[in-house]
């Protein structure tokens, strides 16, 4: 439908004929999850639209009395009932507009009362949130911490620079879930360590992610990071994590926070494909490597366990 038409209501013709514009996808600013939807329902009719997400968001609605030109109103769930494909049906917000799902669907059945007048909506559906009621319009999406942890051996050996801090057999470590879905995009917002000692002289560490295991084979505590061309493209970024603080007397940690960041990830083509995991379920997915690196002479504790933290903002 005519975005133009879609303001001033439907001719005569068209009410007559009970008309719905086809309904191909209309992708959203920076939110390729997302799809505009403009429907024309008359009184008592259910239009079914195949969209896979979790959130309907109601951007638009015109009300058509007879002969008269549209009315645009702000209560969508008084008007219009949506469910998807589980009968779950759409519950309004406190605006009365958008509504997450308890879980994703691949249809929704859009229908309106006998006797409702013709309505036209301007309707957003896919995975994440719709944020603005104006202007551009993104998926806010999902903020979650996803974290991998490891534990050196059982020594005090002084580390050197460029060499691996891992456990006695390997020294990757795995942040399953970086997307909300196979075919979904992130973005690294902030790096988080803890570490099992409160010692922060020479804690100088680097955090290299990867979307795949590394060339040659991983390395184990204390063997040189020499990750081969081979790996070149699985690397998405690196995060320094420079200066280390503790508590107090007694205090048995130091932690690091690396704010501010932007490492996007992607699976659908557009920068680098995220592998998914053998565990991903099927709307999370994509598996990252991370290797912790030491930049200096780190003097460790025995046993000394490392908490890396990634926060990721899902789309």
């Amino acid at each position: 439908m005519n975005p133009q038409r879609f303001a001033a209501g439907l001719s005569a013709p068209e009410q007559a004929l009970g008309a719905v514009p086809g309904l191909p996808p209309s992708p959203v600013n920076n939110a390729r999850q997302f799809s505009e939807f403009q429907l024309t329902l008359l009184p008592g009719q259910t239009v079914p639209v195949s969209v896979t997400g979790d959130y309907v968001y109601f951007q638009n609605f015109s009300v058509l009395p007879s002969g008269g030109t549209g009315l645009m109103v702000q209560n969508s769930s008084a008007l219009v009932s949506v469910k998807d494909s589980n009968n779950n049906l759409f519950q309004a917000d406190a605006a009365g507009k958008g509504y997450s799902f308890p879980s994703p669907y691949s249809i929704l059945y859009i229908s309106t009362p006998a006797g409702a007048p013709i309505i036209n909506v301007q309707l957003y559906a896919g995975f994440g949130r719709v944020q603005n009621d104006s202007g551009l319009r993104y998926a806010v999406g999902l903020s979650q911490l996803i974290t991998a942890s490891i534990s050196r051996p059982n020594n005090v050996g002084v580390y050197a620079a460029n060499e691996l801090v891992g456990a006695a057999t390997t020294s990757r470590l795995t942040f399953p879930n970086v997307t909300r879905f196979p075919g979904g995009n992130s973005v690294i917002t902030k790096g988080l360590i803890t570490k099992g000692s409160s010692t922060t002289a020479n804690a100088n560490f680097s955090l290299w992610l990867f979307q795949a295991a590394l060339v040659p084979a991983d390395g184990s505590d204390q063997t040189n990071f020499s990750p081969l061309l081979g790996s070149a493209p699985a690397f998405i970024g690196i995060i320094n994590f420079t200066s280390f603080v503790t508590g107090g007397a007694g205090s048995g940690m130091a932690a690091c926070s690396v704010d501010s960041i932007a490492i996007p990830v992607a699976t659908d083509g557009s920068t680098l494909a995220v592998s998914q995991g053998a565990n991903d379920g099927p709307f999370f997915g994509g598996t990252l490597m991370g290797y912790l690196i030491c930049n200096g002479a780190y003097a460790p504790a025995a046993l000394e366990a490392f908490n890396v933290s990634l926060m990721v903002d899902k789309y």
